[in-house]
C-alpha cells in the first residue's frame, strides 16, 4: 500500500498463475420497462500459457444453462424457449488472450465462435456482414475481462477511500467527456482480498448509437411504436430525450494475484418521449470458484 498526495492507495499487479482453473457462474439480467429476463449458467474457465510467449490464454468452455427466469432445464418448456436460449448461450464461450501485465490483447478463434452462435439460432453458415457480429462478440469478451481485471490494474483506492475525475474517453469512435468515480470497499473476508467499485457516467447524446436496439425495445414498451414499423423506430430514436448512461463495476479479487472471486457490471439508461419514460437496465454478474493450486 502506498500514499499518493495524502490518499491511501492499494497497488494491484496482475499475477495469475500460468495454469489455473475455475468454475464460473454467470447471471445475466436485462430489463426494459416491465419486461425482464434473467439467465443463469455455469462455465469452466481454464488458464494456460500461449505457447512460448509470456501471454496467457483464458478459455471458457462447458457452458450449461441453469435457469431462465427461474425455470430450470428439467421443468416443462412448452414454448421451447428454455431450450432455444440454452443452445445460444452455451455457444458464447470466448477464448481470451491477455498480456503478462493483464492487458487484454485479442479474442481468439472469432469465426468459429460466431459460427457456433449463429448456428445455434438456425443459420448454417456465416451470412454477409457477419464481421460486425464477430466484432460484437469480441467487444463483449473484452468488456468482461475489463470487469474482472482490466479496470483494476495499478493504483486503486484503499477501503474507505475514493477518487473522482473527469476525462475524455473513446465511445464508438467518438471522444466524449466521462465522469469517473472509484471507491475502495470493505472486502467480505479481512485477509487477502480487495473489493473495489468504479462508476462512469457518459453524457446522454453520446450513447444514442450504443443503446439503439435497446431503446427501440423501450419505445415499443412505452407504446410509442408498433412492432414492425422501422420508420417510427428511427423517428423515436431521433426525437427521444435520453438520460446519461451509467456503468458501475464492482469486483472482489485476490489481492496477491488479481484473480476475481466476484465481478459485476451494471448499466442503466432511460429514454422519454412525450409523457412516456421507460428505463432500461443490464446486470452481468460472474462468481468464480478457483480450483486449489
Amino acid at each position: 500500500m502506498v500514499v499518493l498526495g495524502g490518499l491511501i492507495v492499494a497497488a494491484l499487479n496482475f499475477a495469475w498463475p500460468a495454469h489455473a482453473e475455475a468454475r464460473v457462474e454467470l447471471t445475466d439480467e436485462r430489463s426494459v420497462g416491465d419486461e425482464r429476463r434473467t439467465v443463469v449458467m455455469t462455465m469452466r474457465l481454464r488458464v494456460e500459457p500461449d505457447g512460448q510467449s509470456d501471454r496467457l490464454v483464458v478459455r471458457l468452455s462447458d457452458a450449461k444453462l441453469v435457469s431462465l427466469d427461474g425455470v430450470s432445464p428439467g421443468d416443462t418448456d412448452p414454448a421451447h424457449t428454455l431450450a432455444a436460449v440454452g443452445r445460444v448461450m452455451k455457444c458464447i464461450t470466448p477464448t481470451m488472450v491477455v498480456g503478462h501485465d493483464g492487458r487484454y490483447l485479442e479474442t481468439r478463434d472469432l469465426d468459429a465462435l460466431a459460427r457456433g452462435v449463429l448456428g445455434a439460432v438456425g443459420l448454417p453458415s456465416l451470412p454477409a456482414g457477419s464481421e460486425a457480429f464477430s466484432q460484437l462478440l469480441s467487444d463483449a469478451a473484452a468488456e468482461d475481462w475489463s470487469t474482472w481485471v482490466g479496470s483494476w490494474l495499478g493504483n486503486q483506492p484503499a477501503a474507505g477511500e475514493w477518487t473522482e475525475t473527469e476525462r475524455d474517453m473513446q465511445l464508438r469512435g467518438a471522444t466524449v467527456p466521462v465522469r469517473l468515480t472509484r471507491r475502495g470497499l470493505t472486502p467480505s473476508a479481512p485477509d487477502g482480498r480487495t473489493r473495489l467499485e468504479a462508476s462512469a457516467v457518459y453524457p446522454s447524446e453520446s450513447v444514442r448509437q450504443y443503446t439503439r436496439g435497446f431503446l427501440i425495445d423501450m419505445a415499443r414498451e412505452a407504446r410509442e411504436l408498433g412492432d414492425d414499423d422501422p420508420v417510427a423506430s428511427v423517428r423515436f430514436l431521433e426525437n427521444a430525450q435520453y438520460s446519461p448512461l451509467t456503468t458501475t463495476l464492482t469486483v472482489e479479487l485476490e489481492t496477491a494475484t488479481m484473480r476475481p472471486l466476484f465481478a459485476e457490471r451494471t448499466r442503466s439508461f432511460a429514454a422519454a418521449k412525450g409523457k412516456h419514460k421507460v428505463e432500461g437496465r443490464e446486470k452481468r454478474t460472474h462468481r468464480f470458484t478457483w480450483v486449489a493450486d
